[in-house]
């Protein structure tokens, strides 16, 4: 009995060994300042992981972009299996000053982003609705929301979007964000709405 029980720890513990000594080993990843990564056992290079976060100008992040080689025992050179993902910016809208059409820093990072997600996919659609606060007749803010609109339309096709995966409308005053008065309110009605598809 004696002998049966050691033979049957024996089994076990060679079965174990043989299961752990299989499993791959795992190294630690390094990065040095250029975004390159070494392993520490081998010191060779495995590609490079980047990650560029955009924000609204409130901290608020927008995208990421990620490259990274698919296989880590690649050279260094070989960039063919270079996979970029590019994720829909968060952004609902861009928003103007009054009586303005300019595009100001933070919503050209916003616009750079979109921009990104719409060329990583020439199947890849916007639509721009160009809105303003109540200030203003009816026919003003429909031009002026027309403004917004195509003044985000000419900043995407600079960025190197296709003219015919946008469309524009203006609804002027028409569809406000926030309904009331004072310039909290206003502020949320003068905006470019962006939907993606």
């Amino acid at each position: 009995m004696l002998q049966k029980y050691k033979l049957i720890i024996s089994i076990v513990s060679v079965i174990g060994l043989l299961a752990f000594s299989g499993c791959a080993k795992k190294d630690v990843v390094g990065s040095n300042n250029e975004g390159n990564h070494t392993t520490a056992a081998s010191g060779q290079h495995t590609g490079t992981h980047e990650v560029n976060g955009l924000n609204d100008g409130n901290g608020h992040a927008i995208a990421n972009t990620i490259d990274s080689t698919v296989d880590g025992s690649m050279d260094a050179t070989d960039n063919s299996a270079a996979a970029s993902i590019v994720i829909l910016p968060s952004a609902p809208a861009i928003y103007f000053a009054f009586d303005s059409y300019v595009i100001d820093g933070a919503s050209a990072t916003t616009l750079q982003a979109y921009a990104a997600w719409l060329k990583a996919d020439g199947n890849r659609t916007m639509n721009i609705e160009g809105h303003c606060d109540q200030r203003g007749s009816r026919e003003y803010n429909l031009a002026l929301g027309q403004q917004r609109a195509e003044a985000v339309k000419s900043f995407l096709m600079a960025e190197g979007v296709a003219s015919n995966s946008i469309s524009t409308i203006s609804y002027g005053e028409e569809k406000p964000a926030c309904v009331g008065t004072g310039e909290a309110c206003w502020a949320q009605n003068r905006r470019a709405a962006l939907s993606a598809h």
